[in-house]
């Protein structure tokens, strides 16, 4: 393989991208499975990052980054300030008024029971490579 030219290229890492018109995407899974209430299992530590861009964001800012002739390596996810996977579910708990409480399991208890990352949950940061989910790399 080629190596880019310097300042001719970009590098566009998206993360976790979503859209409204994919439905059980992770913009729904969390909001929906928490108003049911219950236990509910909760990925990985509660203090791994999340991050996410909507899909049309996303689309939008690429077309005007290739529009602009912007070179460089660019991580195109939100939000600006760190937001852990705890502060996203909790804030998702606050505006729903049944009774709910988190089990937080790691990615190597999902493995013990046969649960595949990606496989049950939207979203699951304590199954992926920390080194591209959850933190900027």
């Amino acid at each position: 393989m080629r190596q880019p030219q310097r300042g001719r290229f970009q590098a566009i890492w998206s993360g976790l991208a979503g859209a409204h018109s994919l439905p059980g995407h992770v913009q729904d899974y969390w909001p929906v499975r928490i108003d049911r209430g219950g236990a509910v299992l909760a990925p990985g530590d509660p203090n791994d990052l999340v991050r996410y861009i909507d899909a049309r964001d996303l689309g939008e800012w690429c077309v005007h980054m290739l529009e602009q002739r912007e070179p460089g390596v660019y991580n195109a996810v939100g939000p600006r300030s760190h937001l852990t996977i705890a502060e996203m579910l909790y804030g998702i708990r606050a505006i729903t008024s049944v009774a709910i409480s988190f089990a937080w399991v790691n990615a190597d208890f999902s493995a013990e029971h046969g649960v595949r990352p990606w496989s049950w949950a939207p979203g699951m940061p304590g199954t992926l490579n920390r080194n591209l989910f959850g933190h900027v790399v």
